[in-house]
C-alpha cells in the first residue's frame, strides 16, 4: 500500500494523486506566471493557469524551494505549507571534497552555468563583458534555446567562451579551474547552480532576486546586483578583479555558508519528518 504520494510538480500532484485517497503534496520549483515573457509558449501557460489552482487547493502539503515561494503557494491557495530548499552532494559533480581557495594568476577566470533561454539573463552578462577594461575570461556553460543568437552576439568577445552542455559529472572540475561564478538571471525558483559553485568554493557574482538572496550573504560569500543592469554587473565584476584580499575572503566563505546545511541528508531528514507528521 501507499502512504503518501510526493510529486515533482503541480500536474503530477494533481492528475496522479487525484482521488486516489492518499494524502499528496508536490514541490514548487518557480511561479510560470512570474517569468519573463517568452519562457513558455501560450499553450503552457494555459495548462499552468487551469492545473496550479486545483493542485494547491488540494494538495495535503506543499514544498517550497524558498520562502517567497511558500508566500506565494499560500497567495494561490495551498492550505499547508513547508520551506525545504534543494540539496547538493559534491560527489554528483565529481569531486570529492571541495576545492582550497588559492590565489589568482593570470585572468579573472569567470563562469556560468545555466540552460541559454531568457530567464538566464546572458545577454546582460554579455552587455557587462563589453564595459569590462581588465584581463579576464568567461565560460558559458549549457544550452538552449538562445544558444545561436547568444553566439553571434559574443563573436566581437573574444575572451568569452562557450562550452555547451557538460555532464553534470564534470562539473566539479570546471568550476574548480574558475576563480569567480558570475550569473545575470532574471528569475530562478531556487538557485542551484549558485549552490553548487558555492558548495565548489567559489565566490559569486549575481542578480539580487529572491532566489539568490537566500544563498548568497552580500559581502560574505558574494556580491549581489540589480538585474538586467550590465554596468552595476561589469563595476562589480572589477571590484573583485581588483581586490585579490576580496576575492579570496570571499572564497574562503564559500563552501561552509551552504555545506553541511544544504546537504542531501539533512534535506531528505527534513521532507521525511514532514510526511511522517
Amino acid at each position: 500500500s501507499v502512504d503518501f504520494i510526493l510529486a515533482h510538480a503541480h500536474s503530477a500532484a494533481f492528475l496522479g494523486a487525484r482521488g486516489l485517497g492518499i494524502p499528496f503534496g508536490f514541490f514548487v520549483h518557480g511561479d510560470i506566471f512570474a517569468r519573463p515573457k517568452g519562457t513558455y509558449d501560450a499553450r503552457m501557460t494555459a495548462f499552468y493557469r487551469w492545473i496550479a489552482p486545483r493542485a494547491y487547493a488540494s494538495a495535503d502539503v506543499v514544498f517550497a524551494l524558498a520562502p517567497y515561494l511558500g508566500e506565494m503557494a499560500q497567495q494561490r491557495g495551498a492550505r499547508k505549507v513547508e520551506v525545504v530548499p534543494n540539496g547538493i552532494d559534491l560527489r554528483d559533480l565529481g569531486l570529492d571534497q571541495p576545492p582550497q581557495p588559492r590565489p589568482r594568476s593570470g585572468p579573472l577566470r569567470m563562469i556560468t552555468v545555466g540552460r541559454l533561454s531568457v530567464e538566464k539573463g546572458i545577454e546582460h552578462l554579455l552587455a557587462a563583458c563589453r564595459l569590462l577594461d581588465l584581463d579576464y575570461e568567461l565560460t558559458i556553460v549549457g544550452g538552449g534555446p538562445l544558444e545561436t543568437e547568444l553566439r553571434a552576439a559574443a563573436a566581437n568577445l573574444p575572451r568569452v567562451r562557450f562550452a555547451g552542455a557538460v555532464p553534470r559529472s564534470s562539473l566539479g572540475a570546471l568550476y574548480r579551474d574558475h576563480d569567480l561564478f558570475v550569473t545575470a538571471t532574471l528569475n530562478e525558483a531556487f538557485a542551484l547552480v549558485v549552490l553548487e559553485a558555492l558548495a565548489c568554493g567559489l565566490p559569486v557574482i549575481g542578480t539580487n532576486i529572491e532566489a539568490l538572496r537566500a544563498v548568497v550573504q552580500e559581502g560574505e560569500n558574494g556580491l549581489l546586483v540589480p538585474p538586467a543592469d550590465p554596468r552595476a554587473l561589469a563595476n562589480a565584476i572589477a571590484n573583485v578583479a581588483g581586490d585579490e584580499a576580496l576575492r579570496l575572503s570571499l572564497a574562503e566563505h564559500a563552501h561552509a555558508s551552504v555545506l553541511p546545511r544544504y546537504g542531501w541528508e539533512a534535506i531528505g531528514d527534513e521532507i521525511a519528518r514532514i510526511i511522517r507528521k
